[in-house]
């Protein structure tokens, strides 16, 4: 199994068609195919199947998307790191996030350099689990980390940033897609679409649904928020998880649980002391915001 074979399957699950990830890869189409197919064979596993032109994830290649898009980031990391390494960059701030934020990183960014001066300070970002950021802080890797669940402050500091609130997720043809709000009795029979049991974001709403006496037909878990709803947008199910509107796609009704009172919190952690060595104004920024 080589890069180049996971970085063409990532591009195919993306675009859809291979014709499609060819040219976005800049790749002949046979060389692309042949590519996939090898992988297929080397893991002994189907990871699409064929519909018109379009190639659709299999269950297999549905659960292992998320650990090609992790090798790739990682490895993009790697040479990220030995450019800095070799250019001796000092400006760096490196940032670490649960997707699920992810399309507020931008803005957030945007404000941090106006504070360091534009073009003073390279910013690396990452998305990546709880568990794996709140590590990275302490271990000197990580600079900021926008986290789902924050632990006794030790080494570390948070504050809080956002709330969000616990909603059903239904295919828009669904009998229940014409409501406003429902009560978690209402999709006691459903087959449910779950989070992978090691997620941080399963081990916060797996306790509040079980309190209420909620006890869902699993059928399917994923890793993401993004995977569940693609698998509630082609009606396998239904779930419950917090996620922002503009993350939602089209083809999907959130519906409120007035059940549900807690919501599902985010916060911005930071080391209580950094041991690089930093440029001055990158220096005050964190200072600023380990301070509000």
């Amino acid at each position: 199994m080589t890069l180049l074979q996971l970085r063409y399957f990532e591009a195919v699950c993306r675009e859809g068609t291979v014709s499609r990830a060819a040219a976005v890869l800049h790749v002949a189409q046979p060389s692309l195919s042949v590519a996939l197919k090898n992988l297929e064979e080397e893991l002994g596993l189907s990871l699409f199947a064929r519909r018109g032109r379009i190639l659709e994830q299999t269950e297999a290649g549905c659960r292992l998307l998320p650990y090609a898009r992790k090798v790739l980031a990682d490895a993009e990391r790697f040479c990220q790191e030995a450019a800095w390494q070799k250019e001796k960059i000092s400006g760096r701030l490196r940032i670490s996030y649960v997707d699920v934020v992810e399309d507020q990183v931008p803005g957030w960014i945007r404000k941090i350099q106006e504070k360091a001066g534009r073009g003073r300070i390279l910013v690396d970002t990452q998305s990546a689990p709880t568990g794996e950021i709140l590590k990275d802080l302490k271990e000197g890797r990580c600079d900021l980390g926008i986290v789902s669940e924050r632990e006794e402050e030790g080494k570390l500091h948070f504050l809080l940033l956002e709330e969000m609130e616990y909603m059903a997720a239904v295919y828009e043809r669904h009998p229940l897609a014409a409501k406003e709000r429902i009560l978690l009795e209402e999709i006691q029979e459903e087959p449910f679409v779950a989070y992978e049991r090691s997620s941080t974001a399963g081990k916060l709403l797996d306790p509040i649904l079980a309190e209420l006496g909620f006890v869902p037909r699993i059928r399917y878990r994923a890793s993401t928020e993004d995977a569940i709803l693609a698998f509630v947008k082609e009606g396998f199910g239904v779930s419950v998880l917090a996620c922002r509107s503009s993350r939602i796609p089209s083809g999907i009704r959130m519906l409120k649980l007035p059940q549900i009172e807690t919501k599902r919190r985010f916060y911005l952690a930071l080391p209580r002391r950094n041991g690089r060595q930093e440029d001055e104004k990158l220096g005050r920024v964190l200072e600023e915001l380990r301070d509000s």
